[in-house]
């Protein structure tokens, strides 16, 4: 899987003390890099917050974003742990 980690996570992998609950990736735009991550957060116990898969999320990348408003791709920890 090609990503990144930005935000408060990524300052504070360069030590800065920044206090933040977070993890913000930013993903390398190609079908199989979506579905990796998927399958990585979905394995660790995270489920989207919208009811589509990656395949959807990139399939129909540019009606989510221009008609949609969506901007980001959220998983969540249900559990709570």
């Amino acid at each position: 899987m090609r990503c990144g980690i930005a935000g408060g996570f990524a300052v504070a992998l360069h030590g800065a003390v920044r206090g933040t609950i977070d993890l913000d990736a930013v993903l390398a735009l190609d079908r199989l890099n979506y579905e990796a991550a998927e399958a990585a957060l979905t394995s660790l116990g995270f489920v989207g917050r919208l009811p589509v898969t990656a395949g959807e999320i990139f399939a129909n990348r540019d009606d989510y974003i221009e008609n949609r408003n969506l901007i980001a791709w959220s998983f969540i920890d249900r559990e709570g742990s």
